[in-house]
C-alpha cells in the first residue's frame, strides 16, 4: 500500500489556485448569483413594480426557470455531439 508521503497532496491547498479551478469556481458564482436573482428579485420586481397580477406573474417568474432546464437539456445533447 502507499504511505502518506509517497506523493500523496491529500491537505495541499495550493492545487485549488490553478487557473481551471478558479474559471470553475468563477462560473459557479455567476450561475448561483443569476439563480438567486430569479427566484428572491424577480417575482417580487414583477409584482411590484410592473404590476402583474398572479397568474401571469407565476408564468413570467418561473420562464426563466423552465427555459434553463430545457437549456441544460439541449446544451449537454449539444456538447454530446460536438465531442
Amino acid at each position: 500500500g502507499r504511505t502518506a508521503d509517497e506523493g500523496s497532496h491529500a491537505g495541499d491547498w495550493r492545487a485549488l489556485w490553478q487557473p481551471g479551478v478558479l474559471l470553475l469556481c468563477l462560473a459557479y458564482f455567476s450561475n448561483s448569483y443569476g439563480f438567486y436573482f430569479l427566484i428572491t428579485w424577480l417575482p417580487s420586481y414583477l409584482e411590484q413594480q410592473r404590476g402583474f397580477e398572479k397568474g401571469a406573474l407565476s408564468l413570467f417568474a418561473g420562464l426563466p426557470l423552465l427555459l434553463s432546464v430545457a437549456a441544460d437539456l439541449t446544451g449537454g445533447i449539444a456538447t454530446d455531439f460536438m465531442v
